[in-house]
């Protein structure tokens, strides 16, 4: 799941980290807390 990181389906198990994303314009933002 794209919003979640959740696995839906098999080969995936695990659920993977997520970011906020800002779009604007032509430029992406990702939010990468440490």
């Amino acid at each position: 799941d794209v919003e979640t990181g959740e696995a839906l389906c098999l080969p995936a198990v695990d659920r993977i980290e997520t970011y906020e994303v800002k779009v604007d314009g032509d430029d992406i933002y990702v939010l990468i807390e440490d």
